[in-house]
């Protein structure tokens, strides 16, 4: 088994899949505790071409609660994702894990990398997703190249669901 020190940046994120999920045994499992529970095999699923992915729910919950923006643009651009849906499936009461990007702005300076003006208050979840999937977000979204023709900056009008259709990636 490979542990990764905890002070290595992003090293308690390695994936931590069980033998029955991925067809071979993992030896990287996190250094720190408290990770492991997010990395349960239950919260993965076997991908198109078999490779073990985050459930849909727990990707976009992960980049909601890190406030990664433009990963979490392009995951409802690509998977065209509504308000509605976001309060079905995502916790969106409280606010971002500021102790998460207080030890991933530790790590990145660590490392020797500029923070850019990085700001460490906590945004509500709430407000992040609805300005995300807003109509006038969607518009941001596709930038100068928008196209009335297309719901999202992926998706044409009428298109069927990525997920349902086999094949084309």
């Amino acid at each position: 088994m490979l542990l990764i020190p905890e002070g290595e940046p992003f090293g308690e994120l390695a994936p931590v899949l069980d033998e029955s999920v991925i067809g071979f045994p993992s030896d990287i499992r996190p250094a720190r505790p408290g990770v492991k529970e997010m990395l349960e095999p239950a919260r993965f699923e076997l991908g198109q071409t078999g490779i073990p992915v985050p459930k849909l729910v727990v990707f976009a919950q992960s980049l909601l609660d890190t406030n990664n923006g433009v990963d979490l643009e392009d995951l409802v651009n690509g998977m065209n994702l509504s308000m509605e849906w976001g309060e079905e499936y995502l916790e969106l009461d409280g606010s971002t894990d500021v102790a998460w990007a207080n030890w991933k702005a530790e790590a990145l300076e660590r490392e020797g990398k500029s923070l850019h003006g990085w700001d460490g208050s906590p945004e509500k979840r709430r407000e992040i997703w609805q300005s995300t999937v807003s109509a006038d977000g969607e518009k941001w979204g596709q930038g100068w190249k928008y196209n009335a023709a297309c719901e999202t900056r992926f998706w044409r009008r009428g298109q069927r669901h990525p997920r349902r259709r086999k094949g084309g990636f």
